[in-house]
């Protein structure tokens, strides 16, 4: 098991894996500030274009065992048919060691990793790899919250109005960022023992109708970052821990949906 320290410092196809090629490194500017984004980009090794799913951080950013389980839910992917990019909004800036982990920063970081996003998918899409009808989303915490402000469109952040996201997957995010309507259907994974964000609010907005639908899938029994390799612990006087059941079924799961959404 890692310390916090490190934290901080598929359907059909799901049945059946693919050989999965090595680690690329991409690079492309930021529409919120012009910054130089940095990604970590997996695919299968032949074959393609590839339906392909853009990784978000939480506020830890992507370093220890955040990153560890980014990787782990890349390669998976990978291995059912999808590219997957791990878009890294904190580092390239500096903003490291869980620094963005205050109220105010994660707001703060809410309105610029959208813009982020943006520039990620006009980068993919010129790509002969990927399979620009078939683009998805997934997000951890912080990452979650930006994925379920963009299930509400895209076009508030640059994107072409009639752009669409397949499908978003959401890891234990703040559910205030839901929209009232929304475009992208998303899935959320949300811990019953969370106490760094409600999973109450998180019910209580999948239970309400909002265009496109909101799936919640709730591990009772886990914490806050339940899909990472650490041990039980508090952090700032709140718990996160590994859950190695709920994070094998969640990424099952993962690519069950995204599966479900794709376009032929």
């Amino acid at each position: 098991m890692r310390p916090l320290s490190r934290l901080l410092g598929v359907a059909t196809m799901a049945l059946s894996t693919v050989a999965v090629g090595g680690w690329t490194g991409l690079g492309f500017r930021s529409d919120y500030d012009g910054v130089e984004l940095v990604g970590q980009l997996i695919k299968p090794r032949s074959g393609g274009p590839f339906p392909t799913v853009i990784l978000l951080h939480g506020c830890g950013g992507v370093f220890g065992s955040a990153e560890e389980a980014l990787r782990r839910h890349a390669t998976w992917l990978a291995k059912h048919g999808y590219a997957a990019l791990i878009l890294d909004s904190f580092g390239p800036r500096d903003l490291t060691g869980g620094q963005m982990c205050s109220l105010d920063n994660l707001a703060r970081a809410r309105e610029f990793r959208p813009l982020d996003v943006t520039a990620a998918v006009r980068h993919l899409v010129q790509q002969p790899y990927v399979d620009s009808d078939n683009l998805f989303l997934m997000g951890q915490s912080n990452g979650g919250s930006v994925a379920l402000r963009l299930a509400g469109g895209g076009y508030d952040y640059g994107l072409d109005e009639d752009f669409r996201f397949r499908a978003m997957v959401a890891y234990y995010p703040w559910c205030g960022a839901v929209r009232p309507r929304m475009v992208t259907p998303v899935l959320m994974f949300v811990a019953g023992r969370d106490d760094w964000v409600d999973p109450g609010e998180c019910h209580y907005v999948a239970a309400a109708e909002r265009g496109a639908p909101l799936k919640l899938v709730s591990y009772e029994r886990a914490h806050h970052s339940f899909d990472l390799d650490i041990e039980f612990q508090h952090f700032e006087g709140r718990a996160v821990a590994g859950n190695p059941k709920a994070a094998r079924d969640s990424r099952r799961k993962m690519v069950d949906f995204f599966n479900r959404h794709r376009a032929e």
